[in-house]
């Protein structure tokens, strides 16, 4: 469509194509959040409610790559101002399983005195096995990629998420 409108009417777009994208100021509760926020969130619920127990839906060896929001917008600015006007991944190409997503909240906030207990829920939706971004071409149109790390963009949304939660 957007082709066709560049097209017919001269009108020129951007298509940035997103992966995961995480960070403080997002949704962390009502079942549309992604998985890191909701992970912060389930953690601190464990430890605020002193049960001390955590549910992962499915086996938690799912691998995803999370982008986080600045990254994201710093991919989106340079994209606007590029000239390409094809569809491209703005996205990190990091992998990490949904198990390493949970002990990485737990290491990189000093959470492991809490000795947090997993179960899984192999019935919950699960989504595909594995899934990541492929940059080969951002990298080359937009000579980008994403810069901030699980470990970094995790502590500072584990915090603002902390802190919305009075944790």
């Amino acid at each position: 469509m957007c082709r066709h409108f560049l097209e017919d009417y001269g009108l020129e777009t951007r298509i940035g194509r997103y992966h995961n994208v995480y960070g403080p100021f997002g949704t962390y509760a009502g079942g549309h959040e992604k998985v890191p926020a909701a992970a912060c969130r389930k953690i601190i619920e464990a430890i605020q409610n002193k049960s001390l127990q955590v549910e992962i839906w499915g086996d938690g060896k799912q691998l995803r790559s999370f982008t986080h929001i600045s990254d994201c917008i710093d991919g989106t600015m340079r994209l606007i101002d590029s000239n390409h006007a094809k569809p491209l991944n703005i996205g990190s190409s990091e992998m990490i399983s949904i198990n390493d997503v949970y002990q990485t909240i737990i290491e990189v906030n000093g959470l492991q005195k809490y000795s947090i207990q997993f179960s899984y829920n192999l019935d919950a939706p699960q989504g595909v096995r594995g899934r990541s971004s492929d940059n080969t071409e951002c990298r080359r149109v937009l000579e980008w990629e994403p810069s901030i790390s699980f470990r970094a963009g995790i502590k500072e949304t584990f915090q603002w998420i902390a802190k919305e939660l009075n944790f």
